[in-house]
């Protein structure tokens, strides 16, 4: 919007620029400059009891800060909404800072010059807490803002702008919520300029040099030559409309906001109301619509507002005359009624009413009206009862009113008196009392602590402690996608140009190749040391959580089910730096990909000024055996890694922490299925809770405190004490003050401390109660007799990313060199997230081999549950198998195989389940890795239908649920929820359904309780320093499964069941229902099995939402699971980044596939079958054949057979399909064959080769990327999908090179912990405290210093 300004400067201010002042005031707020010769009484004052305007005051530089705070002081009180600052002042920041903490900051504005990013960023960081706006003046030449972009806009002019953009979206994102108005000196205004701004959340200040009245007939809202643009035009820049006449929907209201009437306006009404101060409107058939003009009912024009949205208008007016509506109504809405109806019936009983009526004596007598007026006061003070105090206010109000309209007050008057009282800050209406004297609250931060006493605070009050500040990540993507953008079309150039622009460094090369093999000679010994001790010990935390060997288990005789540990092969890691020197970080992030085994080690980091790397990070390179340092930071550095460039290869997996904008870059290309890269975790402002009694140091307990709070002003230190006495409590703040005016990061620990808070609780079992709520990424926990009581302690720890024990265990050790890692989940996301750790950079494949006689056993089971799910070609491919299997019942060997259906028609012909054949040695390197891809498909249309789903659930729960359950699903429900427990097997169900799903479910069961970890891990990293890692369930978690029409058990049971033995305190089922409003009976037999708390009687993205937000029925839960359709998994997206929600996901979901690879042993039947299985799911599934070494009949046998079979299927129409999107590649060598496909990393990869009992073993240690891999000729999918115990849950896409599917893990997440001697420390803390140096953080040293000063004496 924009912001017009007048200049009131000198002692005799310019009378053109006063009168301006009323028609400036209609656009709602206006600047108003002054200087020290300014006469505020005669001049200003008149001007600041404008009701309907926001006056904001520009004040002067003072010599004095008393003198600028007692000038403040008295505009305040005179009626201005703000006074603006400017900065810097001629006395210090500090002292600046002061005196602003004196006021509210809703009432403060800061004034700057613009002269570089950097400086402006730091000022609004540095002001951020004490006023409400910034206003920033630029002197630049060029606004690329200026104008529209098209076709003939240069690639330098597009550039410019998207530079120029990204500079006003980071302004923004770290001004957060708080007013932004530009001045740009230098430049007309235009309505695109204004436009453009408007998008940015900027407003214009435009002062009378720039803004014209009445111009718009003449210019049609083009710039004068002397470069004014029309202040209606100027206006309507910032408005939209989806009319398609452009007209803008105007609510028009009387002085106390009662609505008259509806009309329209554009820009040239709006310029025309802007003139005449009256209401003009745009008649939608005559044009411009004077108001009143015939009538004699004018309107005088007081305001003009703007709704949220930009696309209404409020115009606020004095009705005149009969009033608004044709009919000669005040309203258009009938009678009028309240306040506003009895001051318009007296003003007309003051003209009208009988000489000899009371109420004419009322108006003539001063006396009697001033005796009914004392009386009724007295009976209103007199009153208590509710009725009778309204009845008697009421009675007063009538009578003051009276008085009011016989001398000329209106209602409107009386409300400018009520505002300016409400803005006067003294208490008081003398303007002469001191401002030491007159506010009696200050604002302080000298880091005292926010103090609540557990027994004083209301459930609500606590919860809220429980939250951490929400933030958005809305406007930084903004900023953050074209980056991303531009490195993945220009690469390497893009990054250079970026860095320079960032970073200030221009880079003759983008990355340092490794391998790095020397020490760096900067480095001194003890650095080195140091850097070493903490190496070794993160090495051997990080080797025992290593899975000794694979995982084996027969879940039914001749069904053998393993899963085999890979690792994740490239890996990106991102350290923060620049400047900083962050060696921890590289160890931590490196040292669990090293051990895990990743085959390449990408870092990335942003070089010093000079384009070099910092010694300390080039060092632990060499040790983590670094493939190559990408010498760039933010979100260029993501999007090389995730993309890939000349330089820069591309990586799986990113992990690592970073600021906002590294965040969002990492939310971006995680939720792109064109990188097809994973990332770590969600990342917010770092925190810890400290767990302390009486026995804990106060000097300890502050540095604990402080150690965190340096890293960030929106860091969190929370300090929850047990039973202290008040002088117990006061010696920690003290300590706490104490210390932290002595940091170096005073000024940044000091916001931190005071974002905080304390609460006081009674005992431990009360203090861990909390932390377990707020769930925090360190725990400290520094209480009495910690020897004897550190493991039951520990037991009953369930959120927490690391959690350190004892009076000798401070979190700076953790941080550097105990061994447990660092990298840890933040904002509450201990919920669902482990730290990083060697599992972060490993994931698991999932192998089953079936013996003629386990397919005998089991596939009964498995075609019974295909039956159920309508999956015929999943039932045929058992079926095919037991045909061929001597003593197998009849009834198992039904196939539903016919001959194919005559009278195709030439569409049909041309989908017809014949093979795309390739042949290996035929094709090129870019055919290749063509053939390796999926089809590229983009959720961002889908995103806008998605988004309003869950935004409206969010808002209106159970009640959108309903809504949108019929639009969609055309069921009208009476509940949104079927309440648990279930104890009943539905008695629709057949006997030979339910031993199918008890034979799966028990499988299952077998296989996932397997995978639990028997114990926690314990290691003594060095003596006395004792590392620990417990495994805990998360607590709630949703389940997705798709239905309504269709009948899903399978998937039921392989979400549920792992949840179930992972010990998840709350199920939730979320699943379309029947058409009656019923849920299908296998869901709630499975559901019975589970222990499901409830079912949601729900699909699509409004379940989702409903389970990541809350409702009135459904709770919110810490993890949501499940496979759906292309709505259910943008939700999964939206939901994930939605720091609000607060919630994970499984994993990216897209089409099912299958990969087979086959030699000439294989059946074709077999081969076709298994195909044909997947093609069925969907259009878009991928069933890809891999050859070895055939001949063409033996090929040709396998595409007649797809044909037959696919053909007759029931869903042929939609398998061919698929048969015609896949592809077969004819290959030599098995080893070849697993080549391609440990490229391709599909979901489900079946291998029927010759020998496979004797090879198997060999063959599945060269699988290194697949979700499920299934051995064997007898080893159908089907038999996975269903009952033989592995998960059918899988990474699809290509994921499976970094995701592993869903199991037991799943459902948990891991807690480290330390427990540090006095000995521990002694022979740890050198080290600690050399690294600390090394990365600048005193807090973090001190924590570890006062605590060797007590070893050492």
């Amino acid at each position: 919007m924009i912001f017009p300004k007048l200049n009131l400067c000198g002692n005799n201010p310019s009378k053109d620029e006063i009168s301006l002042y009323k028609t400036y005031s209609l656009a709602g707020s206006v600047l108003i400059e002054i200087d020290k010769d300014t006469p505020v009484k005669e001049v200003l004052n008149p001007l600041l009891i404008s009701k309907f305007s926001t006056n904001w005051v520009q004040l002067p530089k003072y010599d004095s800060a008393d003198e600028l705070s007692d000038v403040m002081l008295n505009i305040l009180d005179s009626g201005a909404s703000k006074v603006v600052i400017s900065y810097p002042q001629p006395f210090s920041n500090d002292i600046l800072i002061k005196k602003l903490s004196q006021f509210p900051g809703d009432r403060l504005t800061l004034l700057f010059n613009y002269k570089n990013q950097k400086e402006t960023l730091d000022i609004i960081n540095q002001f951020n807490p004490y006023v409400h706006a910034f206003i920033i003046n630029s002197n630049i030449d060029v606004c690329p803002l200026a104008k529209s972009t098209n076709k003939s806009t240069s690639q330098k002019e597009n550039f410019e702008r998207e530079i120029y953009i990204k500079e006003l979206t980071q302004i923004h994102a770290i001004a957060k919520k708080h007013k932004l108005i530009i001045d740009l000196k230098k430049i007309s205004p235009t309505c695109q300029l204004i436009t453009n701004l408007d998008e940015l959340s900027f407003n214009l200040l435009l002062g009378s040099d720039k803004l014209a009245i009445g111009l718009y007939k003449n210019n049609k809202g083009d710039v004068t030559e002397d470069g004014k643009i029309d202040i209606g035009v100027a206006y309507s820049a910032s408005l939209i409309t989806d009319r398609p006449d452009n007209l803008h929907s105007t609510v028009v209201v009387d002085e106390q906001g009662v609505a008259l009437g509806l009309a329209y306006s554009d820009a040239e009404s709006i310029s025309e109301a802007f003139r005449t101060r009256q209401g003009v409107y745009k008649s939608r058939s005559r044009g411009l619509w004077y108001k009143g003009l015939t009538s004699n009912s004018v309107q005088q024009l007081l305001r003009i507002d703007a709704d949220c949205d930009k696309d209404t208008i409020r115009f606020t007016v004095h009705q005149t005359g009969t009033g608004f509506c044709h009919l000669n109504t005040r309203t258009c809405f009938g009678e009028d009624n309240g306040i506003t109806a009895l001051e318009a019936v007296l003003r007309k009983r003051l003209v009208s009413a009988p000489e000899d009526s009371y109420t004419k004596r009322l108006f003539n007598d001063e006396k009697l009206l001033h005796e009914k007026i004392m009386e009724k006061a007295r009976e209103v003070c007199e009153a208590t009862e509710k009725d009778d105090i309204a009845l008697k206010v009421a009675d007063t109000i009538y009578f003051i009113l009276t008085k009011c309209i016989a001398h000329g007050v209106m209602l409107s008057d009386i409300e400018s008196h009520i505002d300016r009282h409400s803005k006067i800050i003294t208490g008081c209406t003398s303007n002469t009392k001191s401002l030491k004297n007159s506010i009696t609250e200050e604002k302080k931060l000298d880091f005292s602590l926010r103090a609540f006493e557990s027994d004083n605070i209301s459930t609500e009050q606590r919860k809220e402690l429980e939250k951490r500040p929400i933030f958005s990540s809305a406007n930084i993507a903004n900023l953050v996608n074209p980056i991303i953008e531009n490195v993945r079309k220009n690469g390497d150039k893009a990054i250079k140009e970026l860095t320079e622009k960032f970073d200030g460094v221009k880079l003759d090369s983008v990355i340092i190749q490794g391998p790095f093999t020397e020490t760096p000679a900067e480095l001194s010994k003890e650095t080195v040391e140091a850097i070493d001790l903490a190496f070794d010990n993160l090495v051997k935390f990080h080797k025992a959580q290593l899975e000794p060997k694979p995982l084996h288990v027969e879940t039914t005789p001749g069904v053998n089910c393993s899963r085999y540990v890979r690792s994740i092969e490239k890996v990106g890691l991102y350290v923060p730096g620049g400047t900083a020197v962050l060696p921890s970080t590289t160890m931590h992030l490196g040292v669990p990909a090293l051990v895990a085994g990743c085959s390449e080690i990408i870092l990335a980091t942003p070089p010093r000024r000079d384009g070099s790397i910092v010694p300390e990070v080039l060092y632990v390179a060499k040790k983590i055996n670094a493939k190559m340092i990408v010498k760039a930071g933010g979100a260029q550095a993501i999007a090389a890694m995730a993309y890939g460039t000349e330089s820069v290869p591309k990586v799986d997996k990113i992990c690592g922490p970073g600021n906002q904008f590294v965040t969002a870059a990492k939310m971006f290309v995680q939720n792109d299925h064109s990188a097809l890269v994973s990332i770590d975790m969600p990342a917010g402002p770092s925190e810890v809770l400290v767990i302390a009694d009486g026995n804990a140091k106060p000097e300890y307990v502050a540095a604990d405190l402080l150690s965190q709070a340096e890293h960030g002003k929106d860091s969190q230190s929370v300090l929850v004490t047990i039973d202290l006495n008040d002088d117990q409590f006061k010696a920690i703040e003290n300590e706490v003050k104490r210390q932290g005016w002595n940091l170096p990061r005073a000024n940044i620990a000091k916001y931190s401390i005071g974002n905080s808070f304390a609460l006081r609780v009674k005992t431990l079992d009360e203090a861990l109660a909390f932390s377990n709520a707020y769930a925090p990424e360190h725990l400290i926990i520094n209480v009495a007799d910690m020897e004897e009581k550190k493991d039951e302690i520990i037991e009953k720890v369930t959120n927490a990313g690391s959690v350190f024990l004892g009076s000798y265990t401070t979190e700076s050790c953790g941080d550097y060199a105990s061994g447990t890692n660092h990298t840890l989940p933040t904002y509450g996301y201990a919920r669902m997230y482990s730290g990083t750790n060697t599992g972060s950079f490993l994931k698991h494949i999932t192998a089953q081999y079936i013996t003629k006689e386990g397919l005998k056993n089991l596939g009964p089971a498995v075609m019974k549950l295909a039956e159920c799910e309508s999956l015929d070609a999943h039932r045929n491919a058992v079926a095919i198998r037991m045909k061929d299997i001597p003593g197998c019942p009849d009834q198992s060997i039904k196939t539903n195989l016919t001959q194919p259906v005559e009278g195709m028609s030439e569409e049909e012909k041309k989908l017809d389940f014949s093979l795309r054949a390739f042949e290996s040695d035929k094709i090129s390197t870019e055919q290749r890795k063509e053939l390796e891809k999926r089809p590229i498909f983009s959720s961002a249309n889908i995103a806008n239908l998605v988004n309003p789903i869950i935004e409206n659930v969010r808002k209106n729960g159970d009640k959108a649920i309903k809504e949108l359950t019929e639009k969609f699903d055309g069921v009208k429900l009476d509940s949104v929820i079927i309440q648990g427990p279930f104890t009943e097997t539905p008695a629709e169900l057949s006997k030979e359904t339910v031993e199918a799903i008890d034979l799966a479910f028990d499988n299952l069961v077998k296989f996932h309780k397997a995978q639990l970890e028997p114990k926690p891990l314990h290691v003594e990293t060095t003596p006395g320093v004792n590392c620990s890692r417990y495994v805990r369930s998360i607590e709630k978690v949703g389940l997705y499964v798709p239905g309504g029409t269709a009948v899903l058990p399978s998937t039921t049971m392989h979400l549920g069941v792992p949840a179930l033995v992972a010990g998840c305190s709350e199920i939730i089922l979320a699943t379309p229902p029947r058409k009656d409003g019923s849920i299908v009976p296998e869901v709630l037999y499975v559901a019975k099995k589970i222990n499901a708390k409830m079912i949601v009687k729900a699909g699509g993205a409004q379940a989702i939402a409903a389970m990541a937000y809350g409702t009135e029925s459904v709770p919110k839960v810490d993890k949501i699971c499940g496979p759906g359709n292309q709505f259910v998994t943008a939700a999964k997206m939206f939901v994930q980044n939605d720091h609000s929600a607060l919630v994970s996901i499984d994993m990216p979901a897209g089409p099912s596939e299958v990969l087979v690879i086959a030699d000439g042993n294989a059946k074709p039947e077999y081969v076709a079958a298994d195909l044909l299985s997947q093609a069925e799911h969907g259009k878009d599934s991928q069933s890809v054949l891999v050859t070895i070494d055939l001949n063409d009949d033996q090929f040709k046998a396998i595409e007649n057979e797809v044909k037959r079979q696919g053909w007759n299927l029931p869903r042929a129409n939609i398998a061919k399909y698929s048969i015609g999107n896949s592809f077969a590649l004819r290959v030599k060598t098995l080893d070849e064959a697993l080549a391609f496909s440990n490229a391709y990393a599909p979901e489900h990869l079946i291998i029927n080769v010759a020998d496979m009992e004797e090879k198997k073993d060999e063959i599945i240690e060269k699988v290194t990327n697949a979700g499920s891999v299934f051995l064997g000729s007898y080893t159908t999918e089907s038999c996975g999908d269903y009952a033989s115990g592995t998960n059918h849950t899988l990474p699809t896409y290509g994921y499976a090179r970094m995701y592993s599917g869903t199991n037991t893990g799943s459902f948990l997440k891991h807690i480290t912990a330390q427990y540090i001697t006095k000995e521990g420390l002694k022979n740890l803390g050198p080290a600690v405290m050399k690294l600390a140096e090394c990365e600048s953080l005193d807090a973090h040293r001190n924590a570890v210093a006062i605590r060797m000063k007590d070893i050492q004496n």
